[in-house]
């Protein structure tokens, strides 16, 4: 059997890497009793608002968004959806519940507005049993993320240090994506005493309505996200990863077992999905799960330490970038449907035809640059090494 054990914070170990991150479907302690029952290793409570006008959200909050054509679509998740329900008493009492009801870790979240309440909160939440406190700092919608977005570092260490003095389980503090260098601000975060780093949270946008002139939805900024959003996560914590010691829980854009496989060869020892859940229920837990297990058998790792962090000594720099052409691309006359998308597409002039329709690479044109094969809707044209 297969060791998946990870860490969520310093010193909350959990049964597996898939963390169910703060959102409405872990807002009680019934909705955190079904996601341990389908198998995820802990999840986070929707987050405690100090501004009780975000308890409240309107209604529609949750559109798809398509965006692309043909093909070559994606979608975003685009939600307003802020705070619990519940008051701080209330909210305690969810929690107090979930732990006689749950045996994985419960971890609560809040975003305060005052220094009163960011000590108040997470005493609250300490004294009702939560195991950890992962601190919203990044709501993609709040007005803190707008009003000290210049000065976001410092908001951290104010934060943290009022939460630290106040309890003694662990911290975890959330990163919005929206920084001028997530290295710099995770490092702040451990050297300021967090116990984890939850990277990232949602970004914030806006949609507009073009016929009637106004913004989708509830009439302002919401949060976004999709499968894009995996590559920014990895990116950034593949970066900060080597240079800190406290555990990082990946999240972004995880839509099946690969990108938490990913998040982990990036460094990080859990992840967090959101999206997924909402969008394929919580039957999707146990399948992401058993592909994490299918991968470590094929390689024949026995726990999640033996491809953590994998990759991070394997990213080239620009100066280590090897630029000699090795391939060129050619055509399979067996599979070609004689579609032209690659004659379209093809910025070198590197493909033409024959009288009879049968297109082909001029060999000395071609630079071997891959787009005719992502884009051929037959698989008929390949790299080769030259």
């Amino acid at each position: 059997m297969k060791n998946l054990k990870s860490r969520y914070s310093a010193n909350v170990e959990i049964k597996n890497p898939v963390v169910i991150a703060s959102c409405g479907l872990t807002e009680t302690a019934e909705k955190l009793k079904k996601i341990e029952d389908s198998g995820a290793g802990s999840s986070v409570m929707k987050t405690l608002f100090e501004d009780e006008k975000c308890r409240k959200d309107p209604a529609p909050k949750y559109k798809i968004i398509q965006r692309g054509s043909g093909k070559l679509t994606s979608y975003s998740f685009y939600s307003y959806e802020q705070a619990s329900k519940f008051g701080p008493w209330e909210y305690a009492e969810e929690i107090s519940k979930a732990k006689k009801s749950v045996d994985f870790p419960v971890i609560g979240s809040i975003a305060c507005i005052t220094e009163k309440g960011w000590e108040e909160y997470s005493k609250l939440l300490e004294e009702a049993g939560a195991d950890a406190i992962e601190l919203n700092l990044s709501c993609p919608y709040s007005d803190h993320i707008r009003d000290y977005r210049n000065k976001m570092n410092e908001y951290i260490k104010d934060v943290l240090k009022i939460v630290k003095n106040s309890v003694k389980i662990d911290i975890v503090c959330k990163m919005t994506p929206q920084l001028n260098s997530p290295l710099l601000t995770a490092k702040i975060i451990e050297e300021n005493g967090a116990d984890g780093i939850t990277s990232f949270s949602r970004f914030a946008g806006l949609d507009i309505d073009i016929l009637n002139e106004k913004p989708v939805m509830h009439g302002g900024y919401a949060g976004y996200g999709g499968s894009y959003s995996l590559l920014y996560a990895l990116r950034w914590i593949s970066e900060f990863s080597p240079y800190i010691k406290i555990p990082v829980s990946g999240s972004g854009g995880i839509h099946n077992g690969q990108d938490i496989i990913k998040l982990i060869m990036a460094g990080a020892d859990s992840t967090q999905i959101c999206t997924l859940l909402y969008l394929s229920g919580f039957g999707i837990i146990r399948k992401l799960i058993d592909e994490i297990e299918k991968f470590m058998d094929e390689k024949g790792y026995s726990s999640i330490k033996d491809f953590k962090s994998k990759i991070c000594n394997k990213i080239l720099s620009l100066h280590q970038v090897d630029r000699t052409q090795k391939v060129k691309a050619d055509i399979d006359s067996n599979l070609c449907n004689s579609c032209g998308i690659c004659e379209k597409i093809c910025n070198f002039n590197a493909i033409s035809k024959t009288d009879n329709e049968a297109y082909y690479i001029i060999e000395n044109v071609c630079s071997g640059c891959g787009l005719c094969v992502e884009m051929c809707p037959k698989k008929a044209i390949y790299l080769y090494q030259i």
